[in-house]
Parts: C-alpha cells; structure tokens; sequence
C-alpha cells in the first residue's frame, strides 16, 4: 500500500512538473510575442512619424521595408557584439553582413542601388532616434530627401540602426523647407547633440539655440551646386526683431551640396511665430538654373519646453514633493543663493539627492556609488556632485538626453523636472524630524559663477570603455577608398547621389494638412 501510495505521489510531482515547465514555457512565448508586437509597433509608429513629416514638406512618405528592417537588425547587432557604434563591419568578424550600408542592405534582398545608414547608441526608442536626426541639419537632409522611398529600423540593446532606401530621384526640380510652413512646437537644440558645430557658433556643451533651418534644392542632373546672392532673414513676427544665424551653403562645407542652412546664434523666444524669407541664385557649375525666392512661417515652442525654471522654484518644487515641512522650505529658500537666476541640471541633481539623503537615509544608505556604468560626460560634472549625479543615474532619477548624456550645464526646463517630481512623489516614502535641521542643500554649479574647468575623475570613476558615439554614413556604392574609422560624431557622406530634380514649388502650408491629420 505504502508503495502504491509512493508511486501515486511520484506520478503526480511528475505530472505537475509538466504542466509547470509547459506553462512556464508558454508564458515566455507569450512574453515573447508581446516584445515582438510592441516592437513591430514601435517601428510601424516610427515610420508613420517621418511619413506625415515628409508629407508636410511637400515629398511622398516613405514605405516600412521588411528587407531593411532585417539589414538594420543585423546591423545593430553586429554593433552590440563589437561595443561599437560604426557604419562599417569588418570581414572576419561575428555576424558580418556586408563591409558598408548597401552591402548589407542587399545581403538583406534589398535591390534599389541607394542607401543611407544612421547609427546611434543609447535612445530611448526609434522616435527618440527620428527627433534627434531631424534636429541635426546635416542629418535632416537624408530623411527629407526624394530619392529615398522606404525605411527600416532596428536595435540590440543599447544599439540602434535606421537605413534609407530608394531608387532615386528623376523629377522636376523641387524645394523642401524645415521646419515646414506652419510647424508648431518647433524646438530649440542642444551644441552637444549635433554632429557639427559651425564656426561662429558660440557656447559650451550645454548651450541651446533655436532648431536650424533648412532649404534643400533637387534639380535633375546636377552635379555642382552652388548658391549665390543670398538674402536670408528669420523674423520675430510678433515683435518685430530679426533673429541672428550663420549662412552655411552648398559651396561653404562638404557634405550639404543640394541644402542652405540658417543657423542660429540663440535661442527661440517661446511660442513665438517666425516668419523665414530667404531668395538666392542657384548654379549648376558656371550656369545659372534657377532664381528662388520663399517666405514661409513657423511657431517656436512653448516655455515648459524650453530650458529656464528658477532656483527658488526648482528647490521649493523638490522638497513640497518630499513633503517637506513648510518651515524648513521656507528657510531654505531665504538662504538660496541667486534665486531668480535659472537652474541647471546638475544643480537640481545635487538638491535632489541631499535631499533624499535627510529625508530617506535608509534608503539612500543602500546605494553604493558604482561607475561601472554612468552618462558618456559625467567628467563635465563639478568634482564634489559627480558622486550625486552618479546615485541619480544609478536610481534612475533623471532621464539622459540620447546617447547616455546628461548634459550637466543645461538649464532644466519645467516638462522635465515634472518628471522628475512625479518619480520623487511615487518612489519614495520621506520622514522628516522636528528638529531644527542643518542646511545641507549646497549652492553648486550656480549658472552665474564661473566655475574651475572640470577635473577627470579617480581611474576608478572613469566612463566604462568602448561606449560609443553616433554615426552615419550615406552611399551609392561600395566607396573603394574609404577605410578610415567612423568619426566619432554622425556625419552624412558627401557620396550622396548628384541625380537630383526640380520645378519649383513655393513652400507654403499643407492644404489638405487637416484631413491628413484625421
């Protein structure tokens, strides 16, 4: 009987066993299937994204490639396996797929002869990645271009591939705008976050200036295109006031042959329209192809946008979050340095967490300060709060701006440090003691001082190696002399196809813009 009994419990155990390895198998295949659909979504969103962009400037919208999906993912998995953020692979190497872009988007069956490749690390999702690349002019020219017909994306890890694909262009000559006519919430742009930084440009790596314009030019057959008798002007509508920028054309820089740039010097004052009225002579070597004159309009966004929230606000909003007792609050802000003067990131960083150290030091007690892992410019940081910009990124208090950068010395703008009082307000459970309570809010980092140049950290709080930088690379064909490594910074290739279009259309607002929406 007891053997029976044994025999009956070993049969059981066995079949629960089963039944718990088969469900635990059928909720990672679940688990799987619903990465996979949001990731197909995220890239079908994406594409969508840059479709109604390219409709406002007047082009077709580009067509989600499977075979350029495929080429992406490859892609960025070959970076993931080489820590590196390249656009080309080397052969010999594991998972190579083709030595440069075209390679490896017809390894992945596709056939139209162009390509263009944008390669990146650390975003925060294929949108983050498409708002970062139309920020930067030299990158925006790709993606509004009408030689290109579809896309793909992909990502591993913290990798992340976009390539271009298309058959060229073959029709009249053609004008594209950006921001386009009647574009709302146009943002301003960090120095750090471009590829290239024109002279003239003033600033440091947290300095922000108004989004650059650009007006690009097709003209069929083209091979030497030059711009002359620019008059150009970016007028505050409202106020009346031009904006200052530098002109970059064609025959200034390498890389832009078919795109006039208007760069700005400063920033956009918030929800402003701007009104852009540009005119110049376009040559094709010695000949004159065309004379064009555009005037179009655009609305700067709003100043939860843009960088700018006093100290007094920023202190006052982070302990009101811990549930500070008014008392102290008050005291505290009678004591800050500089109120009314903006507060950068870094400092709202340093408050937030001596903070947390009086308010929840169990918790705090728990973080040891780990550099393994941290933001690509954390040596931009002063010496005395890398250590609490370090247990921020460690908490996953404060959000980088792409590519694993904090960009220590920008102002925080108001969407922002919501975000971060929203993270405060459902993380953390503070205790604060009756008694009369020492300061240790420091007044670092004051955007007012001139602060000492910043120092490298102990060898042990050094950026973990090998974390990359952006990159692209644009081609027709194999280059045969290329063989230099990426620059670390993104830059298009001037191999672009010269096989550009034209008839000229005025760069006015969308006409059907409301349907489109719906």
């Amino acid at each position: 009987m007891k053997k029976l009994r044994s025999m009956a419990l070993t049969l059981g155990l066995a079949v629960l066993l089963l039944i718990h390895t088969g469900s635990a198998r059928d909720t990672r295949a679940a688990l799987s299937d619903d990465a996979a659909t949001l990731e197909a979504s995220e890239k079908y969103n994406a594409a969508q994204a840059i479709g109604q962009i390219r409709k406002n400037v007047g082009l077709s919208a580009l067509s989600q490639d499977p075979n350029l999906d495929e080429a992406a993912d490859n892609h960025s998995t070959y970076m993931e396996k080489a820590a590196l953020v390249t656009f080309e692979e080397l052969p010999g190497d594991a998972l190579y797929t083709g030595g440069y872009p075209s390679d490896r988007a017809h390894y992945a069956g596709y056939s139209s002869p162009f390509v263009m490749e944008y390669d990146n690390f650390r975003m925060v999702s294929y949108a983050d990645f498409l708002d970062w690349s139309l920020k930067d002019p030299y990158l925006r020219t790709s993606l509004l271009s009408p030689q290109y017909s579809g896309i793909g994306f992909g990502r591993s890890g913290y990798y992340y591939c976009m390539m271009l694909g298309g058959s060229g262009y073959e029709g009249n000559s053609l004008i594209t705008a950006y921001p386009y006519a009647g574009q709302e919430e146009v943002p301003e742009v960090e120095l750090v976050d471009l590829s290239h930084v024109p002279e003239g440009i003033e600033g440091t790596a947290g300095t922000s200036v108004g989004l650059p314009v650009t007006i690009q030019y097709y003209a069929p057959q083209a091979q030497d295109l030059r711009f002359e008798q620019i008059e150009a002007q970016i007028l505050d509508s409202e106020r009346g006031k031009e904006l200052e920028f530098i002109t970059i054309a064609p025959q200034d820089e390498d890389g832009i042959w078919n795109t006039l740039i208007l760069f700005p010097t400063h920033n956009y004052t918030s929800s402003t329209r701007y009104t852009v009225s540009v005119s110049f002579d376009v040559y094709d070597g010695d000949t004159l192809l065309e004379k064009i004159k555009e005037k179009w309009s655009f609305t700067s966004v709003g100043p939860d946008f843009m960088g700018g929230v006093r100290r007094d606000t920023v202190l006052r909003d982070l302990m009101q979050a811990l549930h500070a007792p008014q008392e102290l609050i008050d005291e505290r802000i009678a004591s800050l340095s500089e109120p009314d003067s903006y507060t950068t990131r870094e400092q709202a960083v340093v408050w937030m967490i001596d903070l947390l150290n009086e308010c929840v030091p169990e918790v705090m007690s728990t973080i040891t300060v780990d550099y393994k892992e941290t933001y690509e410019d954390i040596n931009q940081c002063e010496e005395e709060a890398r250590d609490k910009v370090q247990m921020a990124y460690q908490m996953r208090l404060i959000e980088d701006q792409g590519r694993g950068i904090l960009n220590p010395k920008a102002l925080m703008s108001r969407a922002e440090l919501e975000r971060i009082l929203n993270r405060l307000q459902t993380r953390f459970t503070p205790h604060w003691t009756e008694e009369e309570q020492e300061p240790v809010i420091s007044n670092e980092s004051s955007p007012a001082e001139e602060s000492a140049p910043p120092e490298a950290p102990p060898e042990d709080h050094e950026a973990p190696e090998g974390e990359p930088s952006q990159d692209s690379q644009e081609e027709e064909a194999r280059p045969e002399s290329e063989s230099e490594p990426i620059e670390p910074k993104p830059e298009e290739s001037s191999s672009e196809p010269q096989e550009e279009s034209s008839d000229e259309e005025d760069i006015s607002e969308p006409e059907s813009s409301e349907e489109e929406d719906k």
